[in-house]
């Protein structure tokens, strides 16, 4: 789930249209930067290991009507036939809810980051920005949207000036805000204690330091945000690698929430700025603590409510356009989020 409304006491996401798979090409492209980085498919054929493409079949694990996909959004599938739908944040849904063991397909580029070295990746961009064809026709909309912010305390934006530090690079600024919240003096806990009514959400936790995923994350959101940046917050899982099949699968405790941040001619990079979690490439191998299939022992953590949405699926139904059939070893689930991974307890989860 994509939240773009920052209210000073919490998040929200507007009604958007929604648009059936390949029914809306322009649309399409802003919600999934299909054609970025900028310059089109010779971009992409030259910076192919950058954005290798990957296969997915997705088998849900609970009934739900919204969809799970990653990267760059290429095709797109129901298994039963059914039409997909997209809307411009990138949120996916089917025309009806899917039960468990029922499928569907996707290929998406991922963005390798180059290790994730900001340096590299800055390097990167430049060149990218050199052999623009059209440029990024997105940028100023998405920009408008994603930089919006209410009234702020002066704390906030200091706190972001001092973190950036001399940077002038968006990305170098974004990668020192994460670093600013993930190995500062911040405390993660999931009792922080009620922020009190008079104050901004983002204050408070920059003032008492201490919090869970949604505050790291709205944190950096809304600090990208006074910089400049074009951020958003995300919710959604981690993938945990089952090494029995060689499956990724989400389950409820590996719920969580991290940032995406839209840099011109390149598109939406994550960023999770929560201590002692970290969303990066998923590697195949089974995580600590786990048994022989890679399964973690169930220990769900609930949340206290944070996020706010006025998002609902569309009900309304448009004929899709054909896609291919692709095959893959991805498993995740598409339940609410409620819960999170305790952080700083010696694992790492995997990237969507």
């Amino acid at each position: 789930n994509v939240y773009d409304e920052y209210t000073g006491s919490g998040w929200s996401a507007a009604d958007l249209a929604a648009y059936g798979w390949n029914a809306g090409d322009q649309a399409a492209e802003k919600a999934f930067g299909r054609y970025l980085p900028a310059g089109g498919a010779e971009a992409m054929w030259l910076y192919q290991s950058v954005f290798p493409k990957r296969d997915a079949e997705v088998t849900m694990l609970r009934r739900n009507s919204t969809l799970f996909a990653f990267g760059l959004l290429q095709d797109l599938e129901l298994r039963d036939g059914g039409s997909p739908f997209y809307n411009e944040r990138g949120e996916i849904f089917a025309d009806s809810v899917l039960y468990p063991n029922d499928s569907y397909y996707f290929t998406a580029l991922v963005n390798q980051r180059l290790g994730d070295n900001a340096e590299n990746f800055d390097l990167l961009a430049t060149q990218l920005t050199q052999s623009i064809v059209y440029g990024d026709p997105y940028y100023k909309e998405i920009s408008q949207v994603y930089t919006a912010l209410p009234q702020l305390p002066a704390r906030v934006r200091a706190a972001a000036r001092e973190a950036a530090g001399e940077e002038e690079s968006p990305y170098l600024q974004a990668t020192r805000l994460m670093d600013y919240l993930k190995n500062g003096e911040f405390r993660y806990t999931l009792t922080p204690g009620s922020v009190p009514k008079d104050r901004d959400f983002v204050d408070y936790f920059l003032e008492t330091k201490q919090g869970y995923c949604t505050y790291f994350a709205s944190a950096m959101t809304v600090m990208a945000r006074s910089l400049g940046i074009p951020a958003r917050l995300v919710s959604g899982y981690g993938l945990q690698y089952r090494d029995g099949d060689g499956s990724w699968v989400a389950l409820q405790k590996n719920a969580h929430a991290w940032v995406e941040c839209y840099f011109e001619n390149y598109g939406w990079i994550t960023f999770d700025p929560t201590p002692g979690v970290s969303y990066v490439n998923p590697t195949p191998m089974p995580l600590p603590g786990t048994d022989s299939s890679g399964v973690l022992p169930s220990n769900p953590i609930t949340n206290p409510p944070v996020i706010t949405t006025t998002t609902q699926p569309p009900t309304t139904t448009t004929a899709s356009g054909e896609s291919t059939v692709t095959t893959t070893t991805t498993t995740p689930s598409g339940p609410a989020h409620s819960s999170e991974p305790e952080a700083g307890d010696g694992f790492r989860l995997p990237l969507w």
